[in-house]
């Protein structure tokens, strides 16, 4: 779904509700416990890895790349729900509502 897209404030608000309660909710908690876990352990490895060859060079590239991955995750779900709340607010800055959408 394109959030851009969302003009009707019930919908930018609905969007906005979803987003929160997945940020607030057990699993989200549970999810980022264990990415944070993956997260330091690859930071270990990184940083304590000798690199003695080739492959244990190509190895750490694409454990950097791993965690590079796990640490967009929480900044994507973070940057959508700042992106809705934006709209939100210039809907409601316009006088947007449903009909007018």
């Amino acid at each position: 779904m394109n959030y851009d897209e969302l003009r009707g404030r019930s919908e930018l608000s609905a969007a906005k509700k979803e987003f929160e309660d997945l940020l607030s909710s057990r699993a989200w908690g549970q999810l980022m416990r264990v990415m944070q876990a993956q997260i330091d352990g690859l930071q270990q490895e990184i940083l304590f890895s000798p690199i003695t060859s080739p492959e244990k060079l190509y190895d750490l590239e694409r454990k950097k790349g791993k965690l590079e991955g796990k640490l967009e995750l929480e900044g994507t779900v973070q940057g959508i729900l700042a992106e809705i709340e934006v709209n939100l607010k210039q809907a409601i800055e316009r006088g947007v509502d449903d009909e007018t959408a």
